[in-house]
């Protein structure tokens, strides 16, 4: 235990559904967003299901290194008024959806516990895939300045998880290496292959159970929620 709490100096945790309640939160915006704009086009029901669908065939082609990450903001809105017929302006409807992406922001269960306590061990940074008007306020928001060194967003780097040069970025700005960092997230694409492409060790917030893609190596780690870190660290 003792060589283990050795290893690392850093930790680097993902944002979304890994230290916050991110589809509540989507699913509450989505909801006043329709209400708002689009309840005269289209049942709720149907709206959601376009949504997802354009908004992750965006976030993969910005993934890949296709899209810049600041064409999501508005995108997804234009391609469903395109779907639905509306003309509301997309910029209108991005800016409404955001604030209460935002606004929304809870807390995930044990998250804030386990991140006050190892902060007083580890140096941590928070990397996140997302927009900065939302993620800086899901920050200020939750008062995580108290816990964290350093936030960074693939929308002010330019680069966007999995692509090393963001966890580089990051690496600079805590002044750490790789090899005494742990990569904390939920998403085996973003997060995982991130700390991969980094080569980091990788702890899989897990909290469904799911079963390991057959295209990636077991983790490190694999835990329900943060809160299991302390136990392990």
């Amino acid at each position: 235990m003792d060589t283990l709490k050795k290893k690392y100096k850093s930790i680097f945790f993902d944002l979304d559904d890994t230290l916050v309640d991110f589809k509540t939160a989507e699913s509450k915006s989505l909801q006043l967003t329709h209400k708002a704009f689009y309840q005269d086009f289209s049942p709720e029901h149907d709206f959601r299901d376009l949504f997802f669908t354009i908004n992750r065939s965006l976030w993969k082609a910005a993934e890949d290194g296709k899209i810049d990450t600041k064409q999501i903001r508005t995108q997804r809105f234009k391609e469903i008024n395109c779907h639905l017929d509306v003309t509301e302006s997309p910029e209108t409807i991005a800016q409404f959806y955001l604030h209460h992406l935002a606004e929304k922001s809870t807390w995930l269960e044990t998250a804030k516990e386990a991140l006050k306590a190892l902060s007083a061990s580890y140096k941590i940074a928070v990397i996140t895939n997302g927009f900065s008007c939302v993620q800086r306020k899901k920050y200020a928001l939750h008062g995580m300045d108290e816990w964290i060194s350093t936030l960074v967003i693939s929308e002010e780097i330019g680069f966007s998880k999995p692509d090393k040069r963001i966890f580089d970025h990051a690496f600079k700005e805590m002044d750490c290496a790789a090899s005494e960092t742990l990569m904390v997230g939920d998403s085996l694409f973003s997060d995982y292959q991130g700390a991969i492409n980094a080569t980091m060790d990788f702890c899989w917030v897990n909290p469904d159970g799911h079963p390991l893609s057959s295209s990636f190596p077991k983790p490190k780690y694999n835990v329900k929620s943060v809160l299991e870190l302390l136990e392990i660290l």
